[in-house]
């Protein structure tokens, strides 16, 4: 909260280098849930603050949580799909496609890409395999919902997302 307040309002290129060492390190090292959900809502709310003006962190983020859509912790993964939420939130206040920004469409191809075929897999909850798959749709529903909530998502998004 200290750093989202702290860089309201100042210019993303005077404050990188906060933003790059917040955004170091994501969930590579995993202590438990409480230790990753406190970096990841960390790094929400300084994000939060740059909306649109940070694209090329934005794409680092999302590279970064592509192997966590599945973590086995539900804090973590309601936190990562918030942080998903907040990533292509600031391309649609722009009112424009900005070149480095997140779209949700690409969040949608992310998620259709962790889940070969979610209509023809079946859930056999004793493999490890269907049980990521099982995690990586619930974070894609928390995504949705935290989306949608915030006015992000749009009717036109849905035919995507039932391919």
């Amino acid at each position: 909260m200290c750093i989202a307040s702290e860089q309201a309002d100042r210019d993303p290129h005077r404050i990188h280098w906060i933003l790059t060492l917040i955004a170091e390190k994501l969930l590579k090292r995993s202590n438990g849930s409480f230790q990753d959900c406190s970096q990841l809502v960390m790094l929400r709310g300084a994000l939060a603050q740059e909306e649109w003006r940070i694209g090329r962190l934005h794409q680092k983020v999302l590279e970064d949580l592509k192997p966590h859509l599945g973590h086995p912790y539900k804090n973590v993964r309601d936190n990562v799909a918030s942080l998903l939420a907040v990533v292509c939130h600031g391309n649609r206040w722009s009112g424009m496609s900005i070149r480095h920004n997140v779209t949700m469409e690409t969040i949608i191809t992310t998620f259709q890409t962790a889940l070969p075929n979610p209509k023809m897999v079946e859930f056999n909850m004793q493999e490890e395999e269907s049980k990521e798959q099982v995690r990586i749709l619930k974070t894609a529903i928390h995504w949705l919902s935290v989306s949608w909530a915030t006015g992000g998502m749009k009717a036109e998004y849905l035919p995507l997302l039932l391919n």
